[in-house]
């Protein structure tokens, strides 16, 4: 195994950068995810990695060598695709074993480890059947194991779950994350899909625009996003635009557009004195739920009207109006509140935080 570095890679096409400048650190054996919304150069920066496209500027490097201009079957990746590009016309077996027999790999060889991928896969007994008669479940577990085959140094995952439907995705999220920590393969991982991002990821870095926006472990990307983006991407988020009156030890006292004066516990404050507050539907408690023994406290507690709920289950989502706010929250999973009833809900000092935009 490997580990992977990009040093300032930069890929154009014409005056437009898809990669701006991305620096980014795998560790061998890790898995990384690069998140982001739809033209922000996640796949782009896969194509680069594999060797299909080639950067302008920057450099790769594979276990310490300089891999950026040499071709994608000389670089001991492999890949799955979204798709998975199974060859239709093959049985399970034979996909597995092509790329092997173009090794030149001794036929006992390589049926031993065709067998071997397909039972940690938990696929044995399906060697001759073919990619129509599998589920999508099954064709995705193939085409990992086709590239797992060839004992790739670095395995990139493009992706491999949007064509599954909601509750196998959930599923394969888990097994893929088992998987890639029993073959210890460093592993990029391709998504617009936080949540994903969220369950299988030692570090994800998340892009906008060509540019890496941050970078660190899924909860710190949650707790302590970098700027408004990062926050509003990773998960619900409400948004306050505030100004700060008082900074001093870790607090800042800020005053809301509306006048809504609040306090917010941040060992970091902004220089700037206009930033958002951001705060996560969970760190809103209505106040007769909750038995926080701080509910007393005079500062964050607000006055509210609701103005829909709507129930998911597990939970109630609410929406609530604050001064000029609409803002989201959570109760539990009886409906307790009705559309225009008047509450009192507590903001989590300790859980806001100030972002800039």
């Amino acid at each position: 195994m490997a580990d992977l570095r990009l040093e300032n890679v930069v890929k154009q096409y014409g005056r437009v950068k898809a990669i701006n400048g991305l620096n980014l650190e795998v560790p061998d054996g890790k898995l990384v995810t690069i998140l982001g919304p739809s033209g922000c150069g996640k796949t782009t920066t896969l194509r680069c990695l594999s060797g299909f496209l080639v950067p302008e500027y920057g450099r790769i490097f594979v276990g310490g060598k300089d891999v950026t201009e040499i071709p994608p079957e000389r670089r001991g990746i492999g890949m799955v695709f979204q798709n998975y590009a199974l060859w239709p016309h093959m049985t399970v077996y034979k996909n597995l074993a092509f790329g092997l027999q173009l090794r030149k790999i001794h036929k006992a060889a390589i049926k031993s480890k065709v067998e071997q991928v397909l039972a940690t896969v938990r696929l044995s007994g399906y060697e001759d059947r073919y990619p129509r008669e599998l589920s999508g479940g099954q064709q995705q577990r193939v085409a990992l194991a086709r590239a797992l085959v060839l004992e790739p140094e670095i395995l990139l995952l493009d992706e491999p779950l949007s064509n599954l439907d909601a509750i196998l995705r959930e599923q394969m999220r888990f097994e893929l994350a088992q998987l890639q920590k029993r073959f210890g393969i460093t592993t990029i991982y391709v998504t617009h899909d936080q949540t994903e991002a969220m369950v299988i990821s030692d570090t994800v870095v998340l892009m906008n625009e060509g540019r890496s926006m941050q970078q660190g472990s899924p909860a710190d990307i949650y707790r302590n996003p970098a700027n408004k983006f990062v926050a509003g991407f990773m998960g619900m988020t409400n948004f306050l635009e505030a100004q700060i009156v008082e900074a001093l030890n870790g607090f800042a006292k800020v005053r809301t557009t509306d006048g809504l004066e609040l306090v917010v516990e941040q060992s970091v404050i902004p220089d700037q004195s206009d930033v958002c507050i951001m705060i996560r539907p969970e760190h809103i408690a209505f106040l007769n739920e909750t038995n926080d023994p701080r509910e007393n406290e005079e500062h964050n507690i607000c006055d509210a009207r609701v103005t829909r709920a709507t129930y998911l289950g597990g939970t109630v989502d609410y929406e609530l109006t604050i001064g000029e706010h609409r803002i989201r929250t959570l109760g539990d999973t009886q409906p307790r509140y009705q559309v225009n009833q008047e509450v009192r809900v507590r903001l989590d000092s300790e859980q806001m935080r100030l972002v800039c935009n």
